[in-house]
């Protein structure tokens, strides 16, 4: 009998006499995601690499290969067609402490390592492509959690990095919640040295830290190798003096006016000029550093030191990062408002010592602020995104909307907001660029900004370290949408059945106290007050207490309706607060003025005799009641 041989994927090779037998291997490379035919917008060079597709094993780029060769096998894929790829976005300044606290001196005394905290940061940021961010001053008291959130990426929420508090020296008072002091050398480099310990990569050195220290920490974070950045612009030292001094990376394009000119000795010229009051406010400081751009271009001189720092900005490849959205909502320049503050709760500049001031001039000053920036980015310099306020996500696209009307250039833009960001925080090995070997956090664009910046704004898909986003919907924003077109009754109706399907995020607690906030910003005191009284019946005793409004904040918040001359919601703020801390003498203090003020001095006296019994050293009840008879 014939021997029969089987020629299936085999291949007999005869040598030395013996017989080796080879099976033929798949030549197929396996990946979990594969991105078919898409344009790739290269961050390092701003070219297009067109009709790629991009393999992803694990949460890395695995392969860049030509859109026609088909040697791979995917577990999941993307049909691209033809679509833009960009990195995800880098946020270079953000604040946990404005998101979890006001922005400047309340906050709580701890965060938690739960998912409700973590949750709020894909809300606030990676639902809008921005896939890392860098924390540039919070409580020291946050950072066993915020490093362990840094030591644990997770595709479900944007990477952060943290810097610790932002460096301060001795003011001889309290110091703000986000800052940390420094006390010399040998506390320069304990400080340094314990951050660098925990894992720390980048550290803030902020204005109110004198010359001194500023070198004593410069030393130590370079023998650890630390990313240092600089908010220099009302202390001993600016950003013309920190480049003598070697610092590379800068926070605010604003601060270059402090550089060109003393705002002190100039501040009653700016005042005279564009008829200011007195700065009380947050965005009334603002207005000032925007019109300082219109007043430094309009005087030769100071144009021509301006330019100058510009170009050994450029000589000593030095970066600075934007912080313009911010000052874009103060102009009123966006249809996007953001600020450095939360408090008071608004959709509009708050100038209530500016009451002169002229639009117009405010408009030109930012369209010369703008021309600054266009001017510094084609003379080289490099500019990286930061948008320093609580809604960095949306923030940050708004800015490269003001760019592209500034008439940047749309890969400029995009380089901004990926690779520079990338470089200047030293993470260049890892994000900020589409390569082999990079971690996979990617953005697709179903409109491309290249046709029209307008689709900076359009539909993304967002891949985080491999894996497709997944964005729920806010019921924040549908419970809102409820409330003003119809009444509260109806959104707590639809809140009951409809918020724990699953394309709603979970953890309502924060996000209905989000909502009272965004009530109170339109004006609907009552409103707000009864989703509080909703949210404290159903999250009494929960674990998620940071988008609480403290006792603090509501007085404020009724204050600031009584300045609208909207007594009746005050009236209904204080009442809660009454509810809410009925050991606080204050909050029965307010209450007794507001009911003062409309005329029922029965229980205007009440309120003011409950709190005396709290306080008796309260003087403003006293009086109060010496006013009434008693």
């Amino acid at each position: 009998m014939k021997n029969s041989i089987l020629i299936a994927f085999l291949f007999i090779i005869y040598s030395c006499g013996g017989v080796k037998v080879v099976e033929e291997k798949s030549t197929l490379n396996k990946v979990d995601l594969a991105i078919e035919n898409v344009n790739i917008f290269n961050s390092k060079t701003k070219e297009i690499l067109k009709n790629k597709t991009i393999l992803i094993k694990n949460d890395s780029i695995s392969a860049i290969i030509e859109n026609n060769a088909k040697n791979y096998d995917a577990k999941n894929t993307i049909h691209g067609k033809g679509k833009l790829v960009t990195p995800g976005f880098i946020d270079t300044h953000v604040h946990l402490s404005q998101i979890f606290g006001d922005g400047n001196e309340t906050a709580p005394e701890f965060i938690e390592d739960h998912a409700s905290y973590r949750q709020v940061l894909t809300q606030q940021y990676l639902q809008y492509g921005t896939t890392t961010i860098l924390d540039l001053g919070q409580p020291e008291k946050w950072l066993t959690v915020s490093m362990k959130w840094q030591n644990t990426p997770s595709p479900h929420y944007p990477n952060i990095y943290n810097s610790g508090g932002a460096l301060i020296s001795d003011l001889g008072r309290e110091p703000n919640m986000n800052h940390a002091e420094i006390l010399g050398e040998n506390h320069a480099k304990e400080k340094i040295k314990a951050y660098a310990d925990k894992g720390i990569k980048h550290i803030k050195l902020y204005s109110h830290l004198n010359e001194a220290d500023l070198k004593y920490v410069v030393a130590e974070a370079n023998t650890h190798k630390l990313s240092i950045f600089g908010h220099l612009d009302r202390g001993e030292v600016n950003v013309s003096k920190a480049m003598e001094l070697e610092l590379k990376n800068f926070k605010h394009f604003f601060t270059l006016i402090n550089a060109v000119l003393n705002t002190s000795e100039h501040s009653a010229k700016l005042n005279h000029k564009y008829k200011l009051g007195e700065t009380g406010t947050v965005d009334e400081w603002t207005a000032k550093m925007i019109l300082y751009f219109d007043y430094i271009d309009s005087t030769p001189e100071l144009k021509s030191q301006l330019n100058n720092l510009i170009e050994r900005m450029v000589t000593n490849k030095v970066n600075i990062s934007t912080t313009i959205s911010v000052l874009a909502s103060v102009a009123q320049q966006s249809d996007f408002f953001s600020s450095f503050t939360t408090y008071p709760l608004r959709t509009s500049p708050h100038f209530p010592n500016y009451s002169t001031i002229d639009k117009s001039s405010l408009k030109k000053a930012f369209q010369s602020m703008m021309k600054y920036v266009k001017k510094a980015n084609e003379s080289g310099l490099k500019i990286r995104i930061g948008t320093d306020c609580k809604y960095g996500g949306q923030a940050l696209l708004n800015e490269l909307m003001l760019l592209a009307e500034a008439d940047i250039p749309i890969a400029d833009i995009l380089q901004m907001a990926t690779w520079n960001g990338a470089e200047a925080m030293k993470i260049g090995n890892q994000y900020g660029v589409i390569e082999v070997g990079k971690i996979a956090d990617l953005i697709i664009f179903k409109k491309n900004p290249f046709d029209d910046y307008q689709h900076f704004l359009s539909e993304k898909t967002i891949i985080k370290s491999g894996q497709i986003f997944q964005p729920k919907k806010s019921i924040t924003k549908d419970m809102l949408e409820i409330i003003t077109n119809r009444d509260v009754k109806e959104a707590i109706e639809w809140y009951e059945n409809t918020a724990n399907h699953q394309e709603y995020y979970p953890y309502h607690e924060p996000q209905l106290n989000e909502l009272a906030a965004e009530l109170f910003k339109i004006n609907k005191a009552k409103e707000a007050v009864d989703v509080l009284r909703f949210c404290l019946n159903k999250f009494g005793n929960s674990n998620t207490p940071y988008n609480r409004l403290s006792e603090q904040q509501l007085n404020g918040i009724g204050y600031d309706f009584l300045y609208l001359e909207d007594i009746s919601g005050a009236l209904e703020i204080f009442k809660l607060n009454t509810e809410l801390f009925p050991e606080s003498w204050n909050v029965y203090d307010s209450l007794g003025e507001t009911y003062g003020l409309l005329g029922n001095l029965k229980l205007a006296k009440e309120n003011y005799h409950k709190s005396l019994k709290i306080n008796p050293k309260n003087d403003y009840a006293t009086k109060a009641l010496k006013r009434m008879g008693k």
